[in-house]
């Protein structure tokens, strides 16, 4: 059934009616993200997107015995701790905060769709958005509707930024 048009809708079917009878419940807004909340306050949340599955806790144990079931019941392969999920990569620190960096997607994202379109290549490294001491003034404001509205590539990019290096 791998490869066939409904296959990644039978999978997640499937996937979805598992993880309720273990006490998972599907997010309202991101349909991919499954979560577990135990009444000892532990906490399972799974991320699937198509056949890549990743999954996190606060208990190991819990997380131990949550990949041994899910082993039991689908044949899947488990490749240890995430270094990389869906383009994004995965650090996770001394003090355990975890970053996610999309540099590399939106690298990507730049090459296909600006430097195509004759955009001039900028080679500095901005660590913030804007200069630290940039103050709007109503100067900096669109004098039209059409100015106003941001083109596509303006859309995806603020999109891109904002998910740039993430702290959780």
């Amino acid at each position: 059934m791998y490869g066939t048009t409904l296959c990644g809708k039978y999978w997640y079917l499937d996937l979805l009616e598992y993880l309720l009878e273990l006490g998972f419940r599907a997010s309202e807004s991101v349909r991919c993200l499954f979560m577990r909340v135990d009444v000892d306050g532990t906490q399972i949340y799974v991320l699937n997107y198509v056949d890549d599955m990743l999954y996190y806790g606060t208990n190991t144990d819990k997380l131990t015995e949550f990949e041994k079931r899910l082993k039991a019941r689908f044949n899947l392969e488990t490749m240890g701790q995430a270094h990389w999920y869906l383009g994004t990569r995965i650090n996770q620190l001394s003090n355990l905060d975890i970053e996610l960096d999309q540099s590399r997607y939106y690298s990507a994202v730049v090459k296909k769709y600006l430097e195509n379109a004759g955009a001039p290549k900028i080679t500095r490294h901005h660590e913030t958005p804007l200069a630290l001491d940039f103050i709007p003034t109503a100067d900096d404001c669109s004098k039209t509707e059409e100015e106003a509205r941001p083109s596509a590539s303006v859309i995806t990019l603020t999109t891109l930024h904002a998910l740039g290096p993430l702290s959780i």
